[in-house]
């Protein structure tokens, strides 16, 4: 019917209509993802936070009761890291450092040096917890449904402004490695290693809103968890 209904209408009006549609529905998607961070940072926000923590390349999710650290004058203090600073803090000092969807944003050596740089800060038992994309997400064989929920997510995110269909394969598996400013993915195996290369006691496999130290998963990205690793590194 809708092929028939299109067939007999002039070709700009059903262009108009179908361009009107897929814009609405991207639009849809981003909005709707906004509303659910939000919900979920108002949740993590009422939470009262008892010690010294960290949350480290913050963006805008800003954490009350926390030290919230950005490179891009979001937190408390303004850091853009590198392998030639360090985190400002003493040495055993800090119950938690918390990151989000941002160790993916530095190379592979600053990425570790974040890592040793949060275990000097650490106090004994202190806890990292690092959040980023999963290369196991793709190491482990590609469905078209894995690849549409990239698509779908990479469009909420407003990376795409095209419907999932118009999106190549090929597109989607490279901007998880080199889009939104991707440097490097991690997967379990390889983070667990240079955790306990710089001097971790024991690293854990967690997932959304769970940790070993009840007051450290305030991450908001829930819709974004399906590909997402999560791990807790203890001092």
């Amino acid at each position: 019917m809708k092929q028939f209904i299109a067939s007999i209408l002039p070709f700009g009006l059903v262009n108009w209509y179908l361009k009107k549609k897929k814009i609405s529905y991207i639009n849809r998607m981003v909005s709707e993802r906004k509303k659910k961070l939000i919900l979920i940072n108002r949740q993590r926000n009422a939470v009262q936070t008892k010690g010294k923590y960290i949350n480290f390349g913050c963006g805008k999710n800003y954490q009350n009761g926390w030290i919230n650290i950005d490179g891009e004058n979001n937190g408390d203090i303004n850091l853009f890291f590198s392998t030639k600073n360090v985190i400002p803090f003493d040495s055993n000092s800090i119950d938690g450092v918390f990151s989000e969807h941002f160790i993916e944003h530095i190379d592979f050596l600053t990425g570790v040096h974040f890592m040793s740089e949060s275990y000097r800060i650490l106090k004994p038992k202190g806890v990292l917890r690092i959040i980023c994309p999963d290369l196991d997400y793709v190491l482990n064989g590609l469905s078209d449904l894995k690849l549409n929920k990239l698509k779908e997510m990479f469009i909420s995110v407003g990376d795409f402004r095209r419907l999932p269909k118009d999106i190549s394969n090929a597109e989607v598996i490279n901007w998880m490695f080199y889009g939104h400013g991707h440097k490097f993915i991690y997967n379990f195996e390889c983070m667990e290693h240079l955790l306990y290369s710089v001097g971790f006691s024991k690293v854990e496999l967690s997932s959304f809103g769970k940790s070993t130290d009840s007051n450290m998963p305030i991450e908001r990205r829930r819709d974004e968890s399906f590909y997402s690793l999560y791990v807790d590194a203890i001092k």
